[in-house]
């Protein structure tokens, strides 16, 4: 039985799970002993964490000090966690931290979306780009498209097919 489950089935209280016979108990120094594994989970660090904190002779509470979350300077005399900053801006952790490493500070922390679009990959892809820009909801005549970009008649025959495609699934 688990410690989530066991509440909605109306247990009240879950044993905890014992150390096993061959985990070695921490003396934090005000009278209390716990294992490694229950230090991080008390301080909400990781097991590394927690073993390089004793190795450096952290007690007692400051052995159970949660983790600190950096703290970045958003401008206008705001301060965010990264936490906050990718909820603000809906970007990933690895996004903002791009950002970071590039020197980005204060307001350029919170700009939505990208710096600069993605550059198309092939000349394909550019003009099925600006085909897109010129009919965005109409399917066009021959003479509309190769008046766009200059190609021959069977070109742009396919090119039509391709626009009456994407409408429909559009649609």
């Amino acid at each position: 039985m688990n410690a989530i489950l066991s509440p909605a089935l109306g247990i009240r209280a879950v044993a905890a799970r014992r150390p096993s016979k061959h985990a070695k108990l921490i003396d934090l120094g005000d009278g209390r002993h716990m294992t490694v594994r229950h230090i991080a989970a008390t301080a909400g660090i990781d097991i590394t964490t927690a073993l390089k904190r004793i190795k450096d002779g952290d007690r007692g509470d400051h052995l159970l000090r949660p983790a600190r979350q950096a703290i970045y300077d958003v401008g206008n005399g705001q301060r965010m966690t990264l936490p906050e900053i990718m909820a603000h801006t809906g970007l990933s952790a690895g996004a903002i931290r791009k950002r970071i490493s590039d020197g980005e500070t204060g307001e350029a922390l919170l700009r939505v979306g990208r710096r600069r679009p993605m550059k198309p990959r092939s000349p394909t892809m550019v003009l099925a780009f600006k085909l897109a820009r010129a009919f965005p909801d109409r399917v066009p005549s021959v003479a509309e498209v190769m008046e766009a970009h200059p190609m021959s008649e069977s070109a742009a025959l396919e090119w039509i097919a391709v626009i009456r495609h994407a409408l429909e699934k559009l649609s």
